[in-house]
């Protein structure tokens, strides 16, 4: 039958069904509200100084096969981070290649700049082995 969406079943990172944790509906409005208002905002900031970003995307590519040139940023919320990655990462590379750097975020109203709308937990099988790096500051509750 139709089950519950896959989840991942913390903290050992394995996938299982079943269904959405007590309090979901209450944290998915929750990081609604925040990323709203950080979309609101003239400037948008970046919970990570950008000279850590760019310091991640040196080491990113010092150390990591960038064969596909695409990373994902979990919890993007306005998509700062991912933006810092792409453009950093093609100037140190040769060429200044360009590079796909998506977000997600479980937040409706983060649906642009790349950003596909999801929550971090559920599994994306296209996305399963795709990414050269996988980055999120995300430490939520």
């Amino acid at each position: 039958g139709g089950g519950a969406a896959p989840l991942a079943c913390p903290p050992c990172g394995r996938w299982a069904r079943h269904a959405l944790p007590r309090g979901f509906g209450a944290y998915r409005a929750e990081q609604e509200s925040a990323t709203e208002a950080v979309l609101a905002e003239t400037e948008m900031p970046s919970w990570v100084p950008v000279r850590d970003i760019q310091f991640l995307a040196e080491y990113i590519n010092r150390t990591v096969p960038l064969h596909r040139r695409f990373g994902i940023c979990h919890g993007t919320r306005a998509g700062v981070e991912q933006r810092i990655f792409r453009e950093h990462l093609a100037r140190l590379s040769p060429g200044g290649v360009e590079f796909t750097v998506l977000g997600s975020d479980i937040a409706g109203v983060a649906d642009s700049n790349d950003t596909v709308v999801m929550d971090y937990h559920v599994e994306r099988p296209e996305w399963r082995g795709a990414a050269d790096f996988v980055y999120s500051n995300a430490l939520d509750r």
